[in-house]
């Protein structure tokens, strides 16, 4: 009895890998804020905006900044991820866009140091 033989993937492995990295992009955004939730005294996720963990009020602002690099960086990484398929057509490519330029505004952002103004 013969097996069959069991084709190639349809996707090289490099796009799987792309695509977990934009799968991971909101779990290292909420987990970054999470984890640096703590060291930013009386922080409230209910009042409070998210970039101010990154500020100089917080006792390492360095935690949420690294956070929002690694963000940008799984969305750069995850946009090929998006426009790699073949016949993904336009949809995939204004996807793999969407994500590309959330990646950029992510990096770019995390690049400039905050001060907090007093209430």
């Amino acid at each position: 009895m013969e097996q069959e033989r069991l084709s190639r993937p349809a996707y090289p492995q490099a796009t799987f890998w792309a695509l977990y990295a934009a799968i991971a992009m909101p779990v290292i955004y909420f987990g970054t804020q999470v984890i640096a939730a703590p060291f930013y005294p009386e922080y409230s996720f209910a009042r409070d905006r998210a970039s101010i963990l990154g500020t100089t009020s917080s006792e390492q602002p360095w935690i949420f900044n690294l956070g929002a690099v690694l963000t940008g960086a799984a969305g750069l990484v995850g946009a090929f991820g998006h426009d790699a398929p073949d016949g993904a057509g336009v949809c995939g490519r204004n996807n793999a866009a969407a994500i590309y330029v959330g990646g950029c505004r992510t990096s770019w952002g995390s690049g400039y140091a905050l001060t907090r103004r007093s209430k």
